[in-house]
């Protein structure tokens, strides 16, 4: 299915795992985090909004969409590294984190609750 436009597809090689992405807009960075059984695709119908007014990610978390699939490293902690060493790569020292959980899906905060303020700076707003 094609992407939003506007959004450009990337990947980075984060944490011995390849990461899909999609990337776009401007202003302050927003990461959407999807939920289990789920990709970033779930969020295609804000996408495009969000863009508007800030910078937005959307990664296929570890094992999920176009990511890798690797065959350990599905905890929460493992996946908080990942999603970190995204926005590090990214070089973002500050990003507002929207995991799925926030808007009724299950599970979407697992890669950042896992993230302690000594590896992530993260801003929670919903």
């Amino acid at each position: 299915m094609a992407r939003p436009a506007g959004l450009t597809e990337r990947f980075a090689k984060v944490n011995g795992v390849r990461l899909r992405y999609l990337m776009g807009g401007q202003g302050s960075p927003v990461i959407l985090l999807h939920g289990y059984a789920e990709t970033g695709h779930m969020w295609r119908p804000i996408m495009p909004i969000l863009a508007q007014r800030h910078t937005v990610i959307v990664p296929d978390l570890r094992g999920a969409g176009g990511s890798a699939k690797p065959a350990a490293g599905y905890d929460k902690k493992t996946m908080a590294v990942d999603i970190h060493e995204l926005t590090s790569s990214l070089k973002l020292d500050r990003v507002t984190s929207c995991p799925a959980s926030a808007t009724g899906r299950t599970c979407g905060s697992c890669a950042t609750c896992g993230t302690s303020t000594s590896t992530a700076t993260c801003r929670w707003r919903w």
